[in-house]
């Protein structure tokens, strides 16, 4: 099964081609408040929520005064005007994003990238790594949403232009370093001659990590909590 992964500079192909140490960062190094390249919000977020999230988390502030989504991980089930459940929780670990297809326009450019491999079987790959961490990752390809809900495999539509492919090993919250053995990909593309595209910048400040350490964030779970005054809706699309 074939891959495409994208990289800074031309001199990282050797050690994808022919062998080699790479590092694997977690998803917190790729979050940000705005969705720039690789850049996006939705990192570290597990949230599972079948009605609308700001009316379910007013009802647990009700409960427990000063929770928000910034501070504290809940999964829990809310019971007011009819009943949901809320799992909205900070998840780090480590990440490989790869892509389905390779785009020039679409990804090269966008991320934007220099030079493309093409992993020629990510389920080689796949367990050379697991092997090397210890581990066994979760992989799939990502899946994209209008809703509220996210995942290491669920995120923004507004990043569907990513088609990416994952693999993922929860709980690992530092980069690692890996050793690759030779053929596991190929070059399949440099740029040569027009400049890299400059990516374009938003108007926040420098991404930056929130306020509260989400390594030592307080968790509620496994309880039921009544809001009488809460109108649960019915369940949002996706």
């Amino acid at each position: 099964m074939e891959k495409f992964l994208y990289l800074n500079e031309v001199a990282h192909v050797a050690t994808w081609s022919d062998g080699g140490v790479v590092p694997l960062r977690p998803a917190s190094s790729y979050w940000s408040w705005e969705r720039q390249g690789p850049m996006t919000p939705d990192e570290c977020s597990v949230r599972d929520c079948p009605t609308d999230r700001d009316v379910a988390w007013r009802a647990l502030g009700g409960a427990f005064v000063g929770a928000t989504p910034d501070n504290i991980d809940v999964d829990v089930t809310l019971i007011g005007h009819g009943a949901t459940w809320l799992r909205d929780i900070y998840e780090d670990g480590l990440i490989l994003c790869l892509a389905n297809t390779f785009d020039i326009e679409k990804h090269a450019n966008r991320f934007p990238k220099d030079v493309c491999v093409k992993i020629v079987d990510v389920v080689a790959l796949k367990g050379v790594l697991d092997r090397e961490l210890g581990m066994q990752s979760t992989m799939g390809e990502c899946k994209y949403t209008t809703g509220q809900n996210r995942s290491p495999f669920l995120k923004s539509v507004e990043n569907e232009w990513q088609d990416e492919f994952r693999l993922y090993w929860p709980g690992i919250r530092e980069t690692k370093s890996v050793t690759l053995p030779a053929g596991l990909a190929v070059e399949h593309w440099r740029r040569t001659t027009e400049p890299r595209p400059v990516r374009q910048q938003g108007n926040s400040p420098v991404p930056q990590a929130p306020s509260v350490d989400p390594h030592r964030r307080n968790r509620i779970s496994g309880i039921t909590i009544i809001s009488p005054g809460s109108p649960f809706g019915l369940p949002r699309d996706e």
